[in-house]
């Protein structure tokens, strides 16, 4: 009985065109079935399972750890679903560059000030959307109407405009 080369502990499945030995069973394992010893590569073996490795730069690491740090996350959890990546990938870049303090949940401090202002500027902004919205809801009513106007007249908008001497 052959041992295994490498592949695991049990007896070696040998190769169809060496010996018809597949699958002997030793030490309550069984070798995985080989196709051919002269056509068998490890790598691929390696690579059909194992789980898929993505390997990020070091540039990209950095560049995660600065935004959490600058505190545009919240936290490494947010960071990492925000990049599409598992969160414990994130949190061992923290500790391995030196941001483990990190790793709690980010607090941000707003004076008073900051806070009214804030509260301003949503205000200004909704007040905005509104007008603009209005703006956007009167031009198409007076789109609506021009139609109708030129469905009675039997004419077109862009000849009724020509008349009107608008644009």
């Amino acid at each position: 009985m052959k041992r295994c080369a490498g592949l695991c502990l049990s007896s070696f499945v040998l190769c169809p065109k060496c010996e018809k030995d597949k699958g002997q069973k030793t030490e309550d394992r069984v070798c995985r079935p080989v196709v051919s010893c002269h056509e068998f590569s490890p790598a691929k073996e390696k690579v059909s399972d194992m789980r898929k490795i993505i390997q990020y730069s070091s540039a990209f690491k950095r560049k995660i750890l600065e935004e959490i740090k600058n505190g545009k996350w919240e936290s490494a959890s947010e960071a990492a679903r925000a990049y599409g990546m598992h969160k414990q990938v994130v949190y061992t870049w923290l500790d391995k560059y030196g941001y483990g303090h990190l790793k709690g949940r980010m607090y941000k401090v707003v004076t008073p000030q900051e806070r009214d202002l804030v509260a301003e500027l949503k205000a200004e902004n909704k007040k905005l959307r509104d007008m603009l919205l209005d703006e956007i809801v009167a031009h198409r009513v007076d789109e609506a109407a021009m139609l109708v106007a030129c469905r009675e007249l039997g004419t077109t908008p862009e000849e009724l405009k020509k008349k009107d001497g608008m644009k």
